[in-house]
């Protein structure tokens, strides 16, 4: 398994930002104010409703007061890949938005189109150990059992577990 190296070579913000300045078919104070709430609504969902459950230990190791002591946003770490996602399930979050911006999404979209060799050059990455998944890490250490775990979790094979195994072969 993989993580996206953060913070990504073009991030959500930094698009959000070229995007403004790109935009010239509808007043700078609506752009501003799209662009402002598409970021904070970025921000608001992006672990809860974006992530995959593989990638939430990254967010979480890039939180303030982590590790790595990161003190940015979501939107200043994560790259445009995960504002296609936003941008998908948009209308489930905020239909409002979508109605009363509907050209500029259009406009947002099509800039990523057209900037798509930059926007999604993606770099990947080994979990660290902080990142990795329960599973991982029993994978990595077989040798250590959870306390309460190997008191109560009889391996023996019973007649009830045999007529299971049996029904699968």
């Amino acid at each position: 398994r993989k993580l996206h190296c953060l913070p990504a070579t073009v991030t959500v913000k930094q698009f959000l930002d070229h995007f403004q300045k790109r935009c010239t078919s509808t007043a700078p104070e609506k752009v501003y104010q799209f662009c402002n709430q598409l970021g904070r609504l970025f921000d608001k969902v992006l672990c809860a409703n974006l992530l995959y459950p593989e990638e939430i230990p990254q967010y979480y190791a890039a939180l303030p007061g982590s590790l790595y002591r990161c003190q940015q946003a979501p939107s200043n770490l994560y790259g445009c890949s995960f504002l296609l996602r936003l941008l998908v399930r948009l209308p489930h979050y905020e239909p409002s938005l979508v109605k009363e911006f509907n050209l500029l999404l259009l406009e947002l979209v099509s800039l990523l189109i057209k900037n798509r060799l930059v926007c999604f050059r993606h770099a990947f990455r080994r979990p660290q150990e902080d990142e990795l998944l329960d599973w991982e890490v029993k994978a990595a250490h077989p040798q250590i059992i959870p306390k309460e775990q190997s008191e109560s979790e009889d391996m023996s094979i019973t007649p009830k577990k045999k007529r299971m195994f049996n029904s699968f072969t």
